[in-house]
Protein backbone atom coordinates (compact mmCIF):
# COMPACT_ATOMS: atom_id res chain seq x y z
CA UNK A 1 0.00 0.00 0.00
CA UNK A 2 1.53 3.34 -0.70
CA UNK A 3 2.09 6.45 1.44
CA UNK A 4 -0.75 8.51 -0.28
CA UNK A 5 -3.15 5.35 0.28
CA UNK A 6 -2.01 5.37 4.20
CA UNK A 7 -2.68 8.50 4.73
CA UNK A 8 0.77 9.57 4.74
CA UNK A 9 1.30 13.54 3.86
CA UNK A 10 4.71 14.91 2.47
CA UNK A 11 4.40 18.16 4.90
CA UNK A 12 6.72 19.88 7.18
CA UNK A 13 3.76 20.47 9.35
CA UNK A 14 3.71 18.30 12.84
CA UNK A 15 0.74 18.59 13.36
CA UNK A 16 -0.20 16.51 9.56
CA UNK A 17 2.76 14.66 9.82
CA UNK A 18 1.45 12.96 13.74
CA UNK A 19 -1.98 12.55 12.06
CA UNK A 20 -1.25 10.38 8.91
CA UNK A 21 1.48 8.46 11.48
CA UNK A 22 -1.76 7.91 14.15
CA UNK A 23 -3.81 7.23 10.98
CA UNK A 24 -1.20 4.22 9.58
CA UNK A 25 -1.19 2.93 13.64
CA UNK A 26 -5.20 2.78 13.46
CA UNK A 27 -4.95 0.51 10.20
CA UNK A 28 -2.11 -1.64 12.07
CA UNK A 29 -4.75 -2.01 14.87
CA UNK A 30 -7.30 -2.97 12.74
CA UNK A 31 -5.19 -5.62 10.49
CA UNK A 32 -4.01 -7.23 13.46
CA UNK A 33 -7.93 -7.77 14.98
CA UNK A 34 -8.82 -8.82 11.82
CA UNK A 35 -5.98 -11.15 12.00
CA UNK A 36 -7.09 -12.58 15.60
CA UNK A 37 -10.63 -12.86 14.69
CA UNK A 38 -9.70 -14.58 11.53
CA UNK A 39 -7.65 -17.44 13.62
CA UNK A 40 -10.29 -17.34 16.69
CA UNK A 41 -12.77 -18.75 13.72
CA UNK A 42 -10.61 -20.96 12.19
CA UNK A 43 -9.83 -22.66 15.75
CA UNK A 44 -13.47 -22.44 16.52
CA UNK A 45 -14.13 -24.29 13.23
CA UNK A 46 -11.59 -27.07 13.69
CA UNK A 47 -12.90 -27.84 17.15
CA UNK A 48 -16.40 -28.48 15.70
CA UNK A 49 -15.69 -30.53 12.75
CA UNK A 50 -11.78 -32.02 13.05
CA UNK A 51 -10.12 -31.67 9.86
CA UNK A 52 -11.19 -28.21 8.59
CA UNK A 53 -8.00 -26.35 9.37
CA UNK A 54 -5.58 -28.78 7.45
CA UNK A 55 -8.64 -28.50 4.56
CA UNK A 56 -8.51 -25.04 4.20
CA UNK A 57 -4.75 -24.73 4.38
CA UNK A 58 -4.10 -26.86 1.53
CA UNK A 59 -6.97 -25.70 -0.23
CA UNK A 60 -5.62 -22.04 0.33
CA UNK A 61 -2.25 -23.09 -0.63
CA UNK A 62 -3.16 -24.75 -4.08
CA UNK A 63 -5.87 -21.16 -4.73
CA UNK A 64 -3.00 -18.85 -4.04
CA UNK A 65 -0.82 -20.91 -6.29
CA UNK A 66 -3.38 -20.69 -8.94
CA UNK A 67 -4.12 -17.02 -8.85
CA UNK A 68 -0.22 -16.00 -8.58
CA UNK A 69 0.14 -18.47 -11.66
CA UNK A 70 -2.87 -16.41 -13.82
CA UNK A 71 -1.13 -12.77 -13.03
CA UNK A 72 -3.95 -11.59 -10.07
CA UNK A 73 -2.48 -8.86 -8.05
CA UNK A 74 -1.13 -9.95 -4.87
CA UNK A 75 -4.39 -8.19 -2.80
CA UNK A 76 -6.41 -10.55 -4.68
CA UNK A 77 -4.42 -13.59 -4.09
CA UNK A 78 -4.23 -12.05 -0.27
CA UNK A 79 -8.21 -12.05 -0.17
CA UNK A 80 -8.35 -15.78 -1.73
CA UNK A 81 -6.02 -16.92 0.80
CA UNK A 82 -8.55 -15.66 3.96
CA UNK A 83 -11.50 -16.95 1.80
CA UNK A 84 -10.25 -20.08 1.40
CA UNK A 85 -9.71 -20.83 4.73
CA UNK A 86 -12.60 -19.54 5.81
CA UNK A 87 -14.90 -20.84 2.73
CA UNK A 88 -16.82 -23.81 4.48
CA UNK A 89 -17.72 -21.45 8.28
CA UNK A 90 -21.03 -22.52 7.84
CA UNK A 91 -20.53 -26.00 8.58
CA UNK A 92 -19.90 -24.33 11.98
CA UNK A 93 -23.45 -23.70 12.49
CA UNK A 94 -25.02 -27.43 11.13
CA UNK A 95 -25.69 -29.47 13.92
CA UNK A 96 -23.64 -32.62 14.86
CA UNK A 97 -25.73 -35.43 13.07
CA UNK A 98 -25.14 -33.45 9.76
CA UNK A 99 -21.22 -33.51 10.12
CA UNK A 100 -21.19 -37.69 9.75
CA UNK A 101 -21.23 -39.97 6.72
CA UNK A 102 -24.51 -41.73 8.24
CA UNK A 103 -25.94 -37.88 8.97
CA UNK A 104 -25.90 -37.05 5.13
CA UNK A 105 -27.36 -40.66 4.42
CA UNK A 106 -30.09 -40.17 5.98
CA UNK A 107 -33.37 -38.58 3.81
CA UNK A 108 -33.40 -34.63 2.96
CA UNK A 109 -30.43 -34.66 5.07
CA UNK A 110 -27.76 -33.97 2.05
CA UNK A 111 -30.44 -30.61 1.11
CA UNK A 112 -29.74 -28.94 4.74
CA UNK A 113 -26.08 -29.73 4.62
CA UNK A 114 -26.14 -27.94 1.11
CA UNK A 115 -27.32 -24.57 3.15
CA UNK A 116 -23.64 -24.32 4.58
CA UNK A 117 -22.78 -21.56 2.29
CA UNK A 118 -26.00 -19.52 2.94
CA UNK A 119 -25.39 -20.12 6.72
CA UNK A 120 -22.02 -19.48 6.64
CA UNK A 121 -22.35 -16.26 4.70
CA UNK A 122 -25.34 -15.33 7.36
CA UNK A 123 -23.13 -15.79 9.81
CA UNK A 124 -20.24 -13.44 9.22
CA UNK A 125 -22.14 -10.91 6.66
CA UNK A 126 -22.39 -8.41 10.06
CA UNK A 127 -18.57 -8.34 10.27
CA UNK A 128 -17.14 -5.48 8.12
CA UNK A 129 -13.43 -6.74 8.18
CA UNK A 130 -14.82 -9.87 7.11
CA UNK A 131 -16.76 -8.78 3.71
CA UNK A 132 -13.97 -9.17 1.12
CA UNK A 133 -14.17 -13.16 1.62
CA UNK A 134 -18.05 -13.27 1.76
CA UNK A 135 -17.92 -14.51 -1.88
CA UNK A 136 -15.99 -17.68 -0.78
CA UNK A 137 -18.10 -18.58 1.66
CA UNK A 138 -21.13 -17.66 -0.61
CA UNK A 139 -20.38 -19.43 -3.63
CA UNK A 140 -17.57 -21.77 -3.42
CA UNK A 141 -20.37 -24.58 -4.19
CA UNK A 142 -21.17 -22.83 -7.59
CA UNK A 143 -20.32 -24.11 -10.76
CA UNK A 144 -20.00 -22.49 -14.69
CA UNK A 145 -23.12 -24.62 -16.05
CA UNK A 146 -25.24 -23.61 -13.07
CA UNK A 147 -25.35 -26.81 -11.43
CA UNK A 148 -23.66 -25.96 -8.33
CA UNK A 149 -26.05 -24.38 -5.06
CA UNK A 150 -26.75 -22.59 -3.48
CA UNK A 151 -28.20 -20.23 -6.24
CA UNK A 152 -27.41 -22.27 -9.86
CA UNK A 153 -25.01 -19.38 -10.83
CA UNK A 154 -23.58 -19.76 -14.22
CA UNK A 155 -20.51 -18.40 -16.06
CA UNK A 156 -19.44 -14.66 -15.64
CA UNK A 157 -22.15 -14.46 -12.15
CA UNK A 158 -19.15 -16.55 -10.22
CA UNK A 159 -16.00 -14.58 -10.07
CA UNK A 160 -13.17 -15.65 -11.18
CA UNK A 161 -11.20 -15.81 -7.71
CA UNK A 162 -14.39 -17.58 -6.16
CA UNK A 163 -14.05 -20.45 -9.25
CA UNK A 164 -10.43 -20.62 -8.44
CA UNK A 165 -10.89 -21.34 -4.54
CA UNK A 166 -13.39 -23.48 -5.91
CA UNK A 167 -11.50 -25.95 -7.76
CA UNK A 168 -8.73 -26.05 -5.74
CA UNK A 169 -11.71 -26.50 -2.93
CA UNK A 170 -12.43 -29.61 -5.48
CA UNK A 171 -9.11 -31.17 -6.01
CA UNK A 172 -8.70 -31.45 -2.40
CA UNK A 173 -11.92 -32.98 -1.99
CA UNK A 174 -10.86 -35.96 -4.59
CA UNK A 175 -7.33 -35.96 -3.29
CA UNK A 176 -7.16 -35.31 0.60
CA UNK A 177 -10.69 -34.67 2.27
CA UNK A 178 -12.02 -38.25 1.86
CA UNK A 179 -11.65 -41.61 3.54
CA UNK A 180 -8.07 -43.10 2.25
CA UNK A 181 -9.53 -45.81 0.53
CA UNK A 182 -11.54 -42.97 -1.33
CA UNK A 183 -8.90 -40.30 -2.61
CA UNK A 184 -7.52 -40.35 -6.53
CA UNK A 185 -3.95 -40.16 -7.05
CA UNK A 186 -3.06 -36.60 -8.23
CA UNK A 187 -3.58 -37.46 -11.88
CA UNK A 188 -6.66 -38.87 -11.63
CA UNK A 189 -8.03 -35.95 -9.89
CA UNK A 190 -6.60 -33.72 -12.60
CA UNK A 191 -8.49 -35.65 -15.21
CA UNK A 192 -11.68 -36.22 -13.52
CA UNK A 193 -11.72 -32.59 -13.06
CA UNK A 194 -10.65 -31.74 -16.83
CA UNK A 195 -13.36 -34.43 -17.85
CA UNK A 196 -15.71 -31.65 -15.50
CA UNK A 197 -14.45 -29.06 -17.60
CA UNK A 198 -15.44 -30.25 -21.06
CA UNK A 199 -18.77 -30.23 -19.71
CA UNK A 200 -18.68 -27.09 -19.11
CA UNK A 201 -18.50 -27.35 -14.76
CA UNK A 202 -15.19 -25.31 -14.86
CA UNK A 203 -13.46 -22.98 -16.98
CA UNK A 204 -11.07 -24.39 -19.24
CA UNK A 205 -8.36 -21.96 -18.13
CA UNK A 206 -8.14 -23.00 -14.70
CA UNK A 207 -6.78 -26.30 -15.57
CA UNK A 208 -2.94 -25.99 -16.33
CA UNK A 209 -2.63 -23.53 -13.61
CA UNK A 210 -4.17 -26.15 -11.28
CA UNK A 211 -2.02 -29.06 -12.43
CA UNK A 212 0.77 -26.44 -12.02
CA UNK A 213 -0.21 -26.22 -8.83
CA UNK A 214 -0.86 -29.39 -7.62
CA UNK A 215 3.23 -30.28 -8.26
CA UNK A 216 3.73 -28.05 -6.56
CA UNK A 217 1.94 -28.94 -3.41
CA UNK A 218 2.26 -33.14 -4.41
CA UNK A 219 5.19 -33.57 -1.77
CA UNK A 220 3.50 -32.27 1.12
CA UNK A 221 0.24 -34.17 0.66
CA UNK A 222 2.00 -37.59 0.18
CA UNK A 223 4.27 -36.80 3.31
CA UNK A 224 0.93 -36.02 5.40
CA UNK A 225 -1.43 -38.71 4.10
CA UNK A 226 0.39 -41.09 2.41
CA UNK A 227 0.07 -42.58 -1.27
CA UNK A 228 -3.29 -41.59 -2.99
CA UNK A 229 -4.94 -44.44 -4.17
CA UNK A 230 -5.68 -44.23 -8.65
CA UNK A 231 -8.83 -46.05 -7.83
CA UNK A 232 -11.99 -45.79 -9.04
CA UNK A 233 -13.36 -42.40 -10.57
CA UNK A 234 -15.18 -40.05 -8.60
CA UNK A 235 -16.90 -36.52 -9.43
CA UNK A 236 -16.62 -33.83 -7.55
CA UNK A 237 -20.05 -33.25 -6.35
CA UNK A 238 -19.45 -34.63 -3.10
CA UNK A 239 -19.84 -33.29 0.50
CA UNK A 240 -17.42 -29.73 0.27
Amino acid sequence: MSAPELGVVESADPAAVFRSYERIERLRGEVAAFERLLASLVTTLEARVPGTLRHGARVSRVATSIGRGMGLSEEAVERMQRGAVLHDIGMLVLPPKFLTKAGLARPGRLDEFQAHPVLGYTLLKGVPSLEPILPFVHRHHERLDGSGFPDGLRGREIPLAVQIVSIADAFDELTSSVPPRLRLSRAMAIETIREEARRGRWDPALLGPLEQAASASRDGRRRSHGPARAGRRRTTAGRR
